[in-house]
């Protein structure tokens, strides 16, 4: 209770000062703790691409032939920083750093504006301290920098939403266009957006009239680079051309639902010198036609990854190292995560069951959430997915601890029906999470040995 006093009598300027630091504090700090890593995987091509961007060779290969094999969205940002400061090790993680402190500064105006000042104060502090948001900020991916996108996102448009100002909505569907630009995962997001504001209680014409504009804005942010890679591939819908290989990586015959995959799964998708990844959605949609069955089980595989475990964060930054760091501070670093992993998920889901929910935001983050899955049961899951998810859960666990938790236990003990049902509801709902992590751990052994 004095925490929660303390908490809620800080002005608006304190707390976003201590927030801030609190933030960058811990960031900052393990990324001294990671200062000497290389990078690893996804991180080699993204900064190569921004080098190459950087010093105006343009989006190439090595031998400086014109790709678009990944998206363009942080390589191209990166690349602005390197254009002021050279191929800085120190200066892009200082990015990523300033992506997510930024991040929780937009979760508390977000929050602030749909739960309240309390509500959005725990919040965004909790996603300051967050593990899994803290090993991030010194990995060249493309997670951070998509979050803080996002939230603009939700913020412009429930403003827009609340108000009916088109202005809004075109400026959100702007930085949709730059999202879809770091991660092509969201680029039908934007036609859900009708269901939203027809949730709202927008007339049906009125729903598609700033659906349109949300689309048509994101549409515009996305055009050239569109135009770019038709000149380059001969095709209209190529953003990045990694999809085909995506889609046939996690639809092929051995499949099981992750990123791993026979060392030679691209050979198929050779063209004489060149690839052709576009023939991987050919190869990937023969595989689901000749055994629709095993492909029905791939996608609950594809969805077990989607909620894994919180691995990555850690694992990723320890891989960087050429000496493996002391196995114990693995095993604490990977508790402590999937911690406050689960924590995030049992408080989250009781926050989104009780009753009295802002329907503007929980019906922005079911479609957000329901697009990202969709997207991993049609191509492939990853942990790394349900990163941006955080934040938006982070307001329904905060919402929980402070609001419903008391209450709920409170009508359960008198025997209240409606209490009743949310707590099978949740009890079940956490229960099936926890057997697809189970299930995923099992997958990955699986993996390691097939592969």
């Amino acid at each position: 209770m004095k925490i929660r006093t303390w908490i809620g009598n800080r002005s608006e300027r304190e707390w976003l000062f201590l927030l801030t630091v609190v933030a960058l504090v811990l960031r900052v700090g393990w990324a001294g703790l990671m200062a000497d890593r290389q990078l690893r995987f996804d991180e080699v091509p993204y900064v190569q691409h921004a080098v190459g961007l950087s010093r105006g060779e343009g989006y190439v290969d090595e031998a400086k032939n014109k790709v678009a094999f990944w998206p363009v969205g942080y390589p191209f940002i990166l690349s602005l920083l390197y254009r002021l400061t050279g191929q800085s090790r120190v200066a892009s993680v200082g990015l990523q750093i300033i992506f997510g402190t930024l991040s929780c500064l937009l979760l508390y105006f977000l929050g602030k504006q749909t739960f309240g000042t309390l509500i959005a104060r725990v919040a965004s502090l909790s996603l300051a301290v967050y593990p899994n948001q803290v090993f991030f900020s010194t990995l060249h991916l493309t997670e951070p920098v998509f979050t803080l996108v996002l939230l603009m996102v939700a913020l412009l448009l429930i403003r827009g939403a609340k108000a009916h100002s088109l202005v809004d909505l075109t400026v959100a569907g702007l930085f949709l266009g730059l999202a879809t630009l770091v991660r092509p995962t969201v680029l039908v997001f934007p036609l859900l957006l009708w269901v939203w504001f027809h949730r709202q209680g927008w007339r049906w014409v009125s729903a598609l009239i700033a659906t349109s504009c949300v689309f048509g804005s994101t549409l515009l942010a996305v055009s050239p680079w569109l135009i770019r890679n038709h000149e380059l591939t001969g095709h209209w819908t190529d953003i990045s051309t990694n999809g085909g290989q995506v889609f046939w990586v996690g639809n092929h015959p051995r499949a099981l639902g992750g990123y791993n995959a026979p060392h030679d799964i691209d050979a198929p998708l050779r063209d004489g010198v060149r690839y052709d990844w576009r023939r991987g959605y050919q190869l990937g949609w023969e595989s689901i036609c000749s055994a629709p069955g095993e492909a029905l089980i791939r996608v609950f595989y594809k969805i077990s990854y989607f909620f894994a475990l919180e691995t990555d964060g850690v694992l990723w930054n320890f891989k960087g190292f050429e000496r493996a760091p002391w196995i114990v501070w693995t095993l604490v670093l990977l508790f402590v995560a999937n911690a406050a992993y689960l924590l995030l998920l049992g408080a989250g889901l009781l926050g989104l069951f009780i009753p009295s929910l802002p329907s503007l935001i929980t019906t922005f983050f079911a479609l957000l959430a329901g697009c990202l899955l969709m997207v991993s049961m049609i191509f492939t899951g990853d942990p790394r997915y349900h990163f941006p998810l955080v934040p938006f859960m982070l307001l329904y666990s905060s919402k929980a601890v402070l609001i419903d938790f008391q209450p709920f236990i409170a009508n359960l003990r008198r025997g209240d029906p409606l209490a009743k049902q949310r707590a099978v509801q949740w009890s079940a709902t956490m229960c099936l999470l926890g057997l697809m992590m189970a299930g995923n751990l099992w997958l990955k052994y699986l993996e390691s040995q097939r592969f």
